[in-house]
């Protein structure tokens, strides 16, 4: 098991560009799911995507002349890792505390709540 880190900007856009296309990704394929202001160039993201085979985030492997890759680390796995961080930087504020910093001045939908409820309901049993 790789040991997550927080990744910096550019690549965690590529991550979420993976993680968006699914299954085996190529450099093309990242390049027209990502969007923004950037002008995405080939070699930025080659480079990107070798970061990230490096650091144990993705696997790759070649067909022909073309390299693939994959997630080795899902979306769930880096946003636990994210939260968890971030709740450690806040001295584990409370629950109420955290939910409250995302949604304050913003409503929130049926189904969110429902979704929640459902999740707290779980977790108590």
């Amino acid at each position: 098991m790789v040991e997550i880190r927080k990744l910096p900007d550019a690549e965690f856009e590529v991550m979420k560009a993976v993680w968006n296309i699914g299954g085996k990704v190529n450099c093309n394929m990242v390049m027209n799911s990502l969007s923004g202001d950037n002008c995405w160039k080939p070699q930025t993201v080659l480079t990107l995507l070798g970061r990230l085979t490096q650091k144990g985030f993705l696997r790759t492997e070649k067909h022909g002349w073309e390299r693939y890759y994959s997630p080795l680390i899902s979306r769930d796995e880096y946003m636990k890792f994210e939260v968890e961080t971030f709740a450690e930087k806040f001295e584990r504020q409370s629950l109420v505390g955290l939910a409250r910093a995302f949604y304050d001045g913003k409503k929130i939908s049926q189904k969110d709540l429902d979704d929640l409820l459902s999740w707290i309901k779980e977790k108590r049993e």
